[in-house]
């Protein structure tokens, strides 16, 4: 299923009797703006949107967060980013050809802190569900309503089996920089399927990983930005005036064959997947 975005409308490419009507009318010289197009990726022009501009030890990303995606996921992901709930914070276990998970704050901030333990709903997959492409982002979880403020972008769109377990519902992008992610420093994954950090160690503060993983990159600060949809299209949700074009870029697949792609790909917050040469079920928090 394709779909595109004209004139900040949205467009369902099913219902044209014949989609080249588009490139006739590009050809021709008819300006349309907004103009985005993506196979097999779900994209409506009616939810709230945010763009997420990050800056972080191997420099900026930027992410688009899709509420119509995972509306609660979307709600709590917006709120820890407007919290500042990730600055400072340690993108703790980077995995080649899988993914990076982060979400533990630093804060000392009770309210902050709270949400790491705060669980939230699970949101239905979409019917066509949104797919795992390189950049997709989801909160991690270790069973049914368990997502809380860890989350993970995906480096492999190889990644089948993410997306299987309730909580693993995409609710945004990295549309800018995912070079940048993907060169984030890995010590291997968590134990006991690597020598990476344990995360729960990190609860206590960053003299953890800057005492033991002193090359461990870490978020430095974020500016959000959210889109409000209305009649006309979209409008920023701020002071700032302008008009929101979406340019529809985002990171190239990874298509690369990797045998580490075909590990059980379920992510908890806890206790994760199993090693690169090994299927590993997830336990509990």
């Amino acid at each position: 299923e394709s779909h595109f975005v004209l004139q900040q409308r949205y467009v369902d490419c099913s219902r044209l009797p014949d989609c080249s009507l588009i490139d006739r009318l590009i050809n021709s010289s008819i300006y349309w703006k907004g103009i985005l197009w993506r196979k097999n990726r779900r994209l409506t022009m009616e939810g709230e949107q945010a763009i997420i501009d990050c800056d972080s030890t191997k420099g900026p990303f930027s992410m688009r967060f899709h509420r119509d995606w995972s509306p609660h996921g979307y709600d709590r992901a917006v709120e820890l980013y407007e919290k500042n709930f990730f600055d400072d914070s340690d993108f703790f276990r980077a995995v080649p050809n899988f993914l990076v998970q982060f979400g533990i704050t630093y804060s000392e901030d009770p309210a902050v802190r709270e949400l790491m333990h705060a669980e939230i709903p699970d949101d239905p997959q979409l019917n066509p569900p949104v797919k795992f492409e390189v950049g997709a982002m989801s909160f991690a979880g270790s069973g049914p309503n368990s997502r809380t403020s860890q989350m993970f972008i995906n480096y492999n769109a190889a990644n089948s089996a993410l997306g299987e377990n309730p909580w693993e519902t995409p609710f945004g992008m990295v549309e800018h920089g995912m070079d940048n992610v993907k060169n984030f420093y890995s010590y291997g994954d968590m134990p006991p399927w690597g020598k990476g950090p344990n995360q729960n160690k990190l609860y206590n503060g960053p003299s953890y990983i800057n005492d033991n993983f002193p090359l461990i990159d870490k978020m430095k600060t974020c500016h959000v930005k959210r889109i409000q949809a209305n009649d006309e299209g979209y409008s920023v949700d701020n002071a700032k005036q302008g008009e929101v074009v979406l340019d529809g870029s985002g990171s190239e697949q990874d298509t690369e064959e990797n045998s580490k792609s075909k590990r059980d790909s379920k992510v908890d917050d806890d206790w994760k997947d199993g090693d690169e040469d090994s299927d590993q079920d997830s336990g509990d928090k």
